[in-house]
């Protein structure tokens, strides 16, 4: 058992949930386990990242650090030498909260939080989330786990099935959280975690699929899809419930528990070629080959034959890496590339080729891309692209280069912003600036909190929660210090004031919150592993 007095903390992730599908369910008197935790405790919409991806803000609510700190700036490294390779647990540059907790004599249990492959040794145990290469058989700590599982539950699946065949994703969406739930009863049936920290990303899925089918603005959708599968996304929120109240059955008296999501979601209905309009406005030239022919047969039966003989060595550039060759980097002053919306500014003396020289020339191409993108309208609605264009400084501490973009943008709700990798995967006809997307639902910047346990406030709904805010407040809970090095604080205006005067935030100035070794180096997968995470993200909708 746990000598924590205060108890232990439970943490549910759901990702991509929001209040805009919520509300109105516990209003119709649905998710009677979440309603609960929210009249027994409080809630809040939960500030994401920026940009609000899961990737990125997984990361600042398990660090509380923004994401200029802890380098996941996107699903990519961005290289000098502008290729791109896939992120991983290994590029974090800030501690878990589980590794803090464990620094400090408490145990843990983590299962399918985001960007945690390969894994961590934990005092506890640690399944790996999204972003795992599907064929893995390392993706548990301690490694033996992994054939237990398999033995146990079957063949772990990290994803849903691709959107191709939606009657498949319904199937294989209740399957998941199915299987979730049983290996998470079965890891707090066999041990004691001070923190259970266990994410469902099926709501996630759900949203970029179906949302248009619940949509009534949305004219693509037949009368009988609606009839099909209009309450699908419902359904989930419903299933994701009793899976909730699952883990409340097991949350004793001086035990907490959050509910958070990383992000939002609401409706999409265009992609946004940032990098075609970056090359009709000068900054991006292009060399003229366009995008290399698919290979034949022939030579991709060639290569599979090699690869059986002398292992899996595949070329990026066939697809993650495509758009090098596209570019003239003699002549191109900014660029677009990734999945979360980033521009870089071809600068000398950081990219391999930079042209642009010196602060002044640099803060001229950013600014003429902002000002360029804020006036863009839609030509058939007439209606503003972007809303936004952050410079990378103004939402970022960065305490050093960490590879983020020069300027981030944010769309209009309509809008999603398409790099040319995205657009090379499916061969779109990418000459315009709008295409159609995969994929009828988008991240919104304010996903879901909610907790309660002792000291809670009842029936509350805070002012303010950002999503840095997770740990530090986790901390707080089960009675550990807190670092100053946090971006975020604990909650405190969550908890009764008598509970906060007996209880006050214990703040510990020397204990570092960085992490050493190999943790801030990175390593990358191999090609076999990084084509594995190319497809799954193509089926999730996060590669187009």
């Amino acid at each position: 058992m746990s000598d924590n007095k205060r108890g232990k903390l439970y943490i549910v992730g759901l990702d991509g949930a929001t209040f805009n599908v919520i509300n109105p369910l516990i209003k119709k008197g649905e998710l009677k386990h979440l309603a609960s935790i929210m009249n027994d405790g409080v809630h809040a919409g939960l500030k994401s990242t920026v940009p609000a991806f899961s990737p990125v803000a997984w990361t600042s609510m398990i660090t509380g650090v923004n994401p200029g700190r802890h380098g996941v700036t996107d699903a990519f490294i961005h290289n000098d030498d502008y290729r791109l390779s896939f992120i991983n647990s290994s590029h974090r540059r800030y501690k878990a909260l589980w590794t803090i907790l464990n620094e400090r004599g408490l145990k843990t249990g983590v299962i399918n939080v985001p960007v945690t492959y390969p894994p961590e040794p934990v005092d506890g145990f640690m399944i790996t989330g999204m972003f795992t290469p599907g064929d893995s058989t390392d993706f548990t700590y301690p490694p033996e786990l992994a054939a237990d599982l398999k033995k146990r539950f079957g063949k772990y699946r990290f994803e849903v099935s691709s959107p191709d065949n939606l009657q498949r994703v319904v199937k294989t969406t209740y399957e998941s959280i199915e299987q979730k739930e049983k290996i998470a009863a079965h890891m707090l049936d066999n041990g004691e975690y001070d923190l259970f920290f266990y994410v469902h990303v099926e709501s996630d899925r759900t949203q970029h699929y179906f949302w248009k089918f619940s949509d009534p603005e949305n004219e693509t959708v037949t009368e009988s899809e609606r009839n099909k599968y209009g309450t699908f996304i419902e359904d989930v929120y419903k299933r994701l419930d009793e899976s909730v109240g699952k883990i409340l059955d097991r949350v004793e008296e001086n035990d907490s528990i959050m509910i958070v999501s990383d992000h939002g979601f609401g409706p999409v209905y265009k992609a946004f070629s940032l990098s075609n309009w970056l090359a009709q406005n000068g900054y991006t030239a292009h060399t003229g080959e366009g995008p290399k022919e698919k290979p034949s047969k022939v030579a991709s039966f060639a290569r599979k034959v090699s690869q059986k003989i002398f292992g899996a060595s595949g070329n990026r550039d066939e697809g993650l890496n495509r758009f090098i060759g596209e570019v003239d980097w003699s002549k191109t002053t900014a660029y677009c590339e990734g999945a979360g919306g980033g521009i870089w500014v071809n600068f000398t003396g950081r990219q391999r080729d930079g042209i642009v020289k010196g602060s002044k020339e640099y803060e001229k191409v950013r600014t003429g891309v902002i000002e360029g993108l804020l006036s863009l309208t839609d030509p058939e609605t007439g209606d503003k692209v972007v809303t936004k264009v952050h410079r990378s400084e103004d939402v970022y501490d960065m305490d050093e280069a960490t590879g983020a973009p020069d300027l981030i943008v944010d769309c209009a709700q309509s809008y999603y912003p398409i790099s040319p990798s995205e657009c090379s995967f499916y061969k779109l006809d990418n000459r315009g600036l709008f295409f159609p997307l995969k994929w009828s639902g988008r991240h919104e910047d304010y996903g879901v909190f909610m907790m309660k346990g002792p000291g809670v406030k009842r029936g509350v709904k805070l002012d303010r929660a950002d999503i840095m805010d997770i740990t530090p407040t986790a901390l707080y809970l089960l009675g550990q210090p807190v670092s100053d090095s946090f971006d975020g604080v604990p909650l405190t205006g969550a908890m009764e004031r008598d509970h906060l005067e007996s209880n006050p935030v214990n703040r510990d100035a020397n204990y570092t919150i960085k992490a050493g070794g190999g943790s801030s180096v990175g390593k990358d997968f191999s090609d076999e592993d990084a084509k594995q995470i190319e497809e799954q993200m193509r089926d999730l909708g996060y590669i187009e």
